[in-house]
């Protein structure tokens, strides 16, 4: 009798510890599971095509402004400070070479955007294709200054240095030509995106200069 009562005990001890075990599973799982929840529901998501083609929008137009500087001040703000400790030519070489080089990053960060841009990949690139050409001639010119100052650089006596100056001054008299039909076109290409992407556009602060004049 007492044998049975306590085999009874045993196996309501083991049956009592299992239950327990299988609570406390439960409860292990439970706790497991809910991290796995909230990692999910905090993971960011990217931002939607909305702001995307805000963001872009945003950067086209800081680089077309930057273009239109660029290109605008080509050769016309020029401080040469004669008597200085740098010769004439020298200070020509250095600032009429980095007028040109912006003018050529600005075109080719510009033309990358264009690349880039959250619409239909054929959309894209009908735009790259109307820049690429007039970005191509105004390169080639940017590449004929560079070339006219490096033969400034190598000018041997005085008078060949004029004349080199002076086929560098042309040479950039050009590239403004060539820089003000690219910001043509890019005028025009900008334009298009706006009647495509008007909300985008109307939505960037740095686009309040265009398409306040739209």
């Amino acid at each position: 009798m007492i044998t049975r009562v306590v085999g009874g005990a045993v196996l309501c001890v083991a049956l009592l510890g299992a239950c327990g075990s299988d609570d406390e599973v439960d409860a292990d799982v439970g706790a497991a599971s809910e991290p796995a929840d909230i990692v999910a529901s905090a993971t960011p998501t990217g931002p939607s095509l909305q702001e995307q083609q805000v963001t872009w929008a945003g950067e086209v137009c800081r680089s077309r402004s930057s273009l239109n500087d660029a290109v605008s001040s080509l050769g016309s703000n020029l401080d040469i400070e004669f008597g200085s400790d740098q010769s004439v030519l020298d200070q020509l070489d250095r600032q009429l070479r980095w007028q040109v080089l912006v003018i050529a990053s600005s075109a080719s960060d510009l033309l990358s955007l264009m690349a880039g841009a959250p619409v239909e990949p054929k959309q894209a690139n009908d735009w790259v294709m109307e820049i690429s050409g007039a970005t191509v001639t105004a390169q080639a010119a940017v590449d004929d200054v560079t070339a006219e100052l490096d033969a400034l650089g190598k000018a041997d006596g005085f008078l060949d240095g004029v004349q080199a100056a002076g086929s560098a001054v042309l040479a950039g008299t050009q590239a403004y030509q060539a820089g003000a039909a690219l910001v043509e076109v890019v005028q025009t290409v900008t334009e298009e995106a706006q009647v495509e992407l008007g909300p985008a556009f109307a939505q960037a602060p740095d686009c309040s200069e265009f398409t306040s004049t739209r």
